[in-house]
């Protein structure tokens, strides 16, 4: 989880960046995802790695996002 949020926060940064609300539906594809891996998988995970996944994915894209609002514009 450590390895993969600083890629998902540019992931969410570019998007963002070609589409403004492009943050809110990369989102909610993320929170798709991460439900359909945890009603289908085989794997027994603890309870506490499966919310951090609900958790994680969706704040590193708006914190993707927000990277956009802090960059200077160009004059």
């Amino acid at each position: 989880m450590v390895t993969t949020f600083p890629p998902v926060v540019l992931v969410g940064y570019f998007a963002t960046r070609l589409r403004p609300k492009a943050a809110i539906v990369l989102a909610a594809m993320m929170l798709l995802t991460v439900t359909a891996m945890t009603l289908w998988t085989t794997e027994i995970m603890p309870l506490w790695y499966r919310v951090a996944y609900f958790l994680v994915g969706p704040t590193a894209i708006f914190l993707g996002s927000a990277l956009r609002s802090l960059r200077t514009p160009r004059s």
